[in-house]
């Protein structure tokens, strides 16, 4: 392998260019290719590579092995070495990796120097980025002031200085991180006089090119505190169609958005006064309408058409509560109930584990129980009727006297 000239340090703007390849490995299935010159930054530093072109082939991924930086493409390409061949970065994709990273970088600061929790973990994500930090306590206070204090550093347009070591010494810069063990050559990313970290990642000039750093949310994890957060175009995009949602969400309510956290309170406890009110009608509905049809009989079997699993529960509920095993179907939900009262009328006792187990998994559903329960679901209703029907013949096998119903 040869060292390759990495453009995306020495020209970061760089989005086309021109590089002459100096070497290819290519079989049926991927093409690696070495260029003299590249603008494509490899996957490190918990930064993903960039995409884009060579050659008009798309690039699946960039890595990099003994100095020299790998251009992976699919199958064979036909490109030999001493090519020059036209190389373009995907932008849009390393301008988010850039603002997401310096946005981190930031962030971290902050966090390190105002409060002292040290970044002990990061992760660079598609939609959003989160860092893990030594806080076994994280308020809200904390989460609004540690905002202010980033926004004013992007305010301020500091700028984010790279240090190369050598020629420059390491020791002389007040790391917030550790020194990686074995690297011959470090680059040193410095926000003006107030952050120092390693790093191999492409980052922004200043930090007014970050916008915005916006943390999502926070939560407790292994004992420390995990950060959400987006930066950049990114989160400006993404807090505009937020504001957008919060206007519609507005709209239907008939409210300011100032009011719907109280809207949606009131909204909620009617939702609850009405759902404790409907699940005491689902169950004298369910007593009244079987009162007459668990009258001599041990096994009662009921179809529902339209009605759903909660409806179905309380008519299990009515029939045990009498005595009676019962099997019941939600052809809607494509779900069966099965139970059986610890006293069975007529002196048969089932245990439906044992029984259904076996015709569920030749009916490719999913669910189970124990013996005097069990539930099971399926993807299509043909296989939700066989079940039910596979079922009703098992349990009825010992019992006598069975009815069933279609409501």
């Amino acid at each position: 392998m040869t060292d390759t000239l990495r453009l995306y340090y020495t020209e970061p703007s760089l989005m086309k260019t021109k590089a002459r390849v100096s070497q290819v490995q290519e079989s049926e299935e991927r093409t690696c290719i070495v260029l003299d010159r590249t603008p494509f930054f490899p996957e490190g530093g918990g930064q993903p590579c960039d995409l884009g072109r060579i050659a008009g082939f798309n690039l699946e991924s960039v890595t990099e092995k003994d100095g020299s930086i790998l251009h992976w493409i699919a199958g064979k390409t036909g490109i030999n070495a001493g090519d020059a061949v036209e190389c373009g970065v995907d932008s849009k994709r390393r301008r988010y990796h850039t603002q997401q990273h310096s946005g981190q970088h930031l962030l971290s600061a902050v966090l390190e120097r105002e409060y002292s929790f040290h970044t002990v973990g990061f992760h660079l994500g598609e939609n959003y980025c989160t860092i893990d930090i030594t806080a076994a306590e994280f308020s809200r206070e904390t989460f609004q002031r540690v905002e202010e204090l980033v926004d004013e550093c992007i305010v301020r347009s500091l700028p984010l200085k790279v240090h190369v070591c050598p020629p420059e010494d390491p020791s002389i810069f007040p790391l917030r991180k550790k020194l990686p063990e074995g690297e011959e050559s470090l680059r040193i990313i410095e926000i003006d006089n107030y952050d120092w970290v390693p790093c191999c990642g492409t980052h922004v000039s200043a930090t007014t090119e970050l916008r915005m750093v916006k943390i999502l949310s926070f939560e407790k994890y292994k004992g420390a505190t995990r950060l959400y957060f987006v930066s950049g175009d990114h989160a400006v995009s993404l807090l505009a169609k937020r504001f957008s949602l919060l206007a519609a969400a507005a709209s239907t309510l008939g409210c300011s958005q100032e009011e719907i956290p109280s809207r949606l309170a009131l909204q909620k406890a009617k939702l609850d006064l009405l759902e404790t009110e409907r699940a005491e009608l689902l169950k004298t509905r369910a007593a009244l309408e079987l009162s007459g049809k668990l009258e001599e009989c041990d096994l009662l079997a009921v179809v529902f058409i339209q009605r759903k699993t909660d409806a179905a529960q309380e008519s299990v509920k009515a029939a045990i509560t009498r005595g009676v095993s019962v099997i019941v179907v939600s052809i809607s939900d494509k779900t069966v109930l099965a139970a059986v009262p610890t006293v069975p009328r007529g002196g048969t006792s089932l245990n439906l584990g044992a029984i259904l187990k076996p015709i569920l998994q030749a009916h490719d559903g999913t669910g189970g129980g124990g013996s005097g329960n069990f539930r099971a679901a399926f993807k299509d209703e043909e296989s939700c009727r066989k079940f039910f029907e596979a079922a009703l013949s098992a349990m009825g096998s010992p019992v006598a006297r069975l009815r069933r119903v279609e409501l």
